[in-house]
């Protein structure tokens, strides 16, 4: 019985303590309500895709939208191959393994 209140005490201080931080901390920032109310433009991030001629790989991530973006991320792949002036961005939508990952933009 000893063993078990230990290891409880480890989940509840390495997992749960962390993430209500997190949502504590989430709901003290300013954030959009909703998606529609969100920012939707560019990051600016990447350097323009004709900047540079060379092949590139970036693997992007983003905290989620609604109160799980205190304790979840969104992450994307964006490619662009040699001598292409536009980047092409990958996302996995949903969950499981049955959805390939799909181009959104180009």
């Amino acid at each position: 019985m000893r063993h078990i209140k230990r290891l409880l005490l480890l989940i509840l201080v390495i997992y749960l303590l962390p993430a209500l931080a997190s949502a504590g901390w989430w709901l003290l920032q300013n954030h959009p309500r909703n998606w529609r109310e969100a920012d939707w433009t560019t990051s600016g991030v990447l350097p323009k895709a004709n900047a540079d001629r060379e092949a590139a790989i970036y693997i992007m991530s983003a905290g989620t939208g609604g109160l799980k973006g205190a304790v979840a991320s969104h992450s994307w792949i964006v490619t662009k191959a040699s001598g292409d002036t536009t980047y092409n961005r990958y996302d996995k939508v949903g969950w499981g393994g049955a959805n390939p990952p799909q181009q959104l933009c180009r």
